[in-house]
């Protein structure tokens, strides 16, 4: 580019304002909204069950898709800005989610409200993951994660009200004011689903949590009370919550957290000290609340028969993941070959093909896929969700090798979401695009420029 010398006359105090310079404020003031947008999306993700339940109920329907226009505006202002995320992910989703409408339309269901919810189940909130990648900066990234870690506080304390309290209590009524919102645990105990509107809401949060409290301890960016408050929370949480999913996302991320410790180059005499003392008042604070043991024991109680029941801990967990894989492949040619039709399997599908509220066509995510798009779509959409968490696995394990921990962690949050995550469920669905947006984030900091 030319450049353009002035020269100041007789009259002149300063050189000609750059006609971009209010278009660049322009352009400044809307990335900032869309970080605000973001915040609003991950606030809506929290409390959504909250409104459903508690405070207008009578929208809980609408409420299910209350993040739609908040992400369609975020897409609206980067497309304005010519900045909206465009890779071979996002090609191929947008792909594989309208031929799976085409087919549903002519070989399906028939149905374009359920086909066309099936395609804001694949596709919508999708390219959001790659929005937080672009837009939050380290910054924002220290904000939000201590804004989840000071969440955790309350929410715990939430989960404990309602852990105690009869499952027709109204702090575990259900959406839409009916019903009840926790599912049977053990030992005549529920699990409570805190802010969400189930269960599995609460399960993908303490993992995410998790996660940001390793990064605040790595980055020493929070305090020591902050640390203590939320470790202790997480802690709490793990029992009360009477979730399996929950417990094992909060182990795989403590083991990141770990193996983030012996690579980031913090293991010091100094640091050692205060890591102990730090988990050693989490475990003594957290063991003296007189919830703590009970919760314990009724988590051991549904572990135990779970696992019993299954063949133990290798067959109730690593067999049960690989069954969601392998039976479904199985039964592939059991399966029409354009499917059922994209959005039968969600329960919002469901309930406007046949008025029945169920998991007509598996409850598991790959089971769902395969029988809503059938084998060949269905395949084609879970391989690329392969693809999507193998590459952020081997870039957070890069990072790691290289002295940068934080990724990892995120990266432990955020695969299983992407796997197995349920996104035709509401929550689970902003669960992934939050969390692997968040990995994809810190990647970006670490200087991975793409995955």
């Amino acid at each position: 580019m030319n450049e353009v010398s002035y020269q100041l006359g007789p009259d002149s105090k300063s050189p000609p304002r750059s006609p971009k310079t209010k278009r660049d404020g322009f352009q400044l003031n809307l990335e900032q909204g869309v970080k605000w947008l973001i915040f609003i999306y991950f606030l809506l993700w929290i409390f959504e069950g909250a409104l459903r339940k508690w405070f207008i109920p009578q929208l809980a329907t609408p409420l299910l898709i209350v993040r739609d226009p908040v992400v369609l505006l975020i897409y609206f202002i980067r497309l304005y800005q010519g900045r909206f995320p465009n890779n071979g992910y996002i090609v191929a989703c947008f792909l594989i989610s309208s031929l799976g409408c085409f087919f549903a339309l002519t070989f399906g269901h028939g149905n374009l409200f359920v086909a066309g919810f099936g395609v804001r189940t694949f596709l919508l909130h999708f390219p959001l993951v790659f929005v937080i990648r672009d837009v939050l900066s380290r910054k924002d990234l220290v904000t939000v994660s201590r804004w989840g870690m000071w969440l955790s506080v309350p929410m715990t304390l939430l989960l404990i009200v309602q852990y105690k309290s009869p499952a027709s209590a109204l702090v575990n009524i259900g959406p839409g004011g009916e019903g009840t919102s926790v599912f049977a645990g053990a030992m005549g105990k529920h699990r409570p689903p805190g802010t969400f509107s189930f269960i599995s809401g609460t399960a993908c949060l303490y993992p995410m949590v998790t996660a940001m409290w390793f990064s605040l301890y790595f980055l020493q960016k929070a305090s020591l009370p902050l640390l203590a408050l939320s470790g202790m929370a997480i802690f709490l949480a793990c029992p009360v919550s009477i979730s399996r999913f929950l417990v094992v996302g909060v182990v795989l991320v403590v083991l990141a957290g770990f193996v983030g410790l012996l690579r980031s180059g913090m293991v010091n005499p100094g640091r050692i000290i205060g890591g102990a003392a730090i988990f050693m008042l989490i475990i003594g604070l957290s063991t003296l609340h007189p919830e703590f043991r009970e919760a314990s024991e009724a988590f051991g109680s549904r572990w135990n028969n779970s696992t019993s029941e299954r063949g133990g801990v290798q067959r109730a967990l690593v067999g049960r993941v690989l069954d969601t894989v392998t039976k479904p492949l199985a039964k592939g040619f059991e399966i029409p070959i354009f499917g059922h039709g994209i959005g039968l399997g969600t329960q919002v599908g469901a309930i406007y093909a046949s008025g029945a509220r169920s998991f007509e066509l598996g409850e598991e995510e790959f089971p769902r896929v395969m029988s809503e798009l059938g084998p060949v779509l269905g395949l084609a959409m879970m391989i690329l969700r392969f693809v999507l968490a193998w590459n952020i696995g081997v870039q957070c394990l890069r990072t790691s090798l290289a002295g940068q921990s934080i990724p990892l962690v995120f990266g432990a949050a955020a695969i299983p979401m992407i796997l197995y995550g349920l996104w035709g469920q509401a929550t689970q669905l902003g669960a992934f695009a939050i969390t692997t947006g968040l990995v994809l984030a810190w990647l970006k900091q670490a200087g991975v420029r793409s995955c």
